[in-house]
């Protein structure tokens, strides 16, 4: 077996290494000459305004009859402020749906090919997909958009770059994936990039920027304006002694007139199934039915409806506050008649926690009120479950009373 130096293996491979760069180095250019580039390009060579992008980095390119164009290099100008559309073209990527919009960015490039012969002219484009859309589950707005090259000579060929184009970006996002994409293929690569914005109206800012260039140029995204339900509880007691007030806002637009929304639900039951919404806002108050979960819609025309899910759960705090006010109400009953004994005592804390439990079922289930004085609570919270169960049994229920006193009687 044969032990290779590694020394002598190290040597052998940096002597490679410098060999094939100057191998690069020496490989001949492409002349370019003004006549071979677009008219715009052609003005911004005249004032200064192009750049040569290498390996050794970024160099203005200066006023001469032609250019020398060597593999892995590529001449660049910005030639415009911001993005225009552009008519769509046959043999497009398949990413690229027909309702898509395309847009050619403000920036032009002229390089060579893989081989190093043919000399190439393409401009990024971008293409939003679709209107950023909120997503209630993270409380945000998610889209996405395309950008690739297109060769402005050969629309519909793909060819692979000689010098490959890096872009990266900002702007008003609060994050965008990737933050940035390497093209290496003009008229078929298209790279997906995702944008997340936790607040926007009408349209959101991103900026497209470009090795070559730090302005970079600024894109807006549409909004798709979303219905949202604020604060909606997840979970409330179920059988219908408690209810919640939902309010109804909205996301992506500011909006001034009040518009109507329609609601609907498959479990329980709304105060309204219509209500008009405004800037602050809509409210609807809700009732539980039953146990499990409840999905609430809301949806308007030109909107993006929402849904939420509320589980009705088993009212075990209203029956504890309701036997606890039955039992006290019961006691202070027989107190207040002096009636001392333990089985009369018992007896009026039994018959307290049943007055006490009827009333607060019928009152916060149904919205009958059995007692003999007005109040007005509407939905269930555990201290007026208390004080109605007390009260209950304290002062018992007047139509049970009559009846009691009529059938005495006969």
């Amino acid at each position: 077996m044969r032990v290779i130096n590694s020394h002598a293996l190290i040597g052998a491979i940096a002597t490679a290494c410098i060999f094939h760069g100057v191998a690069i180095a020496q490989q001949p250019g492409r002349v370019i000459r003004p006549a071979d580039l677009p008219p715009s390009f052609r003005q911004r060579l005249s004032r200064g305004e192009v750049a040569r992008v290498s390996a050794a980095g970024v160099d203005t390119v200066r006023q001469t009859p032609q250019v020398l164009l060597r593999p892995g290099e590529v001449l660049v100008a910005r030639t415009g402020e911001v993005a225009t559309a552009v008519p769509r073209q046959p043999g497009r990527d398949s990413a690229i749906e027909p309702g898509d919009s395309v847009f050619r960015l403000p920036f032009t490039y002229v390089g060579l090919d893989r081989a190093g012969a043919a000399p190439m002219v393409y401009r990024p484009i971008y293409v939003p997909e679709r209107p950023l859309r909120y997503s209630s589950k993270g409380d945000q707005f998610v889209g996405t958009f395309l950008l690739g090259l297109q060769d402005s000579v050969r629309p519909t060929d793909a060819q692979e770059l000689g010098s490959p184009v890096r872009i990266r970006f900002g702007g008003d996002a609060d994050s965008i994936t990737p933050d940035s994409v390497v093209l290496r293929v003009t008229n078929s690569q298209m790279e997906r990039v995702r944008v997340f914005a936790s607040s926007a109206l009408d349209s959101l800012r991103v900026v497209i920027v470009p090795a070559f260039d730090p302005r970079g140029v600024a894109v807006w995204l549409p909004i798709q304006p979303a219905l949202a339900f604020e604060q909606t509880p997840r979970r409330i007691q179920g059988f219908g002694v408690e209810g919640a007030t939902l309010v109804i806002g909205t996301r992506g637009v500011r909006s001034r007139d009040s518009f109507p929304v329609l609601l609907g639900i498959n479990r329980g039951s709304l105060e309204a199934n219509q209500i008009f919404v405004r800037s602050g806002g809509g409210i609807v108050k809700l009732r539980s039915a039953g146990l499990g979960a409840a999905t609430v819609s809301a949806r308007a025309p030109g909107w993006l409806p929402v849904q939420a899910t509320i589980t009705y759960s088993w009212p075990l705090i209203f029956l504890t506050a309701a036997l606890l006010g039955g039992a006290l109400g019961g006691v202070v009953a027989a107190v207040q008649g002096r009636r001392r004994s333990r089985s009369i005592v018992f007896r009026f804390v039994a018959r307290g926690i049943l007055v006490g439990l009827v009333v607060c079922v019928v009152y916060f289930g149904i919205g009958i009120n059995l007692l003999q004085f007005q109040v007005d609570v509407r939905f269930f919270n555990e201290i007026a479950v208390f004080a109605f169960a007390a009260l209950a049994a304290m002062f018992g229920i007047p139509a049970l009373s009559a009846l009691s006193k009529r059938g005495g009687r006969g």
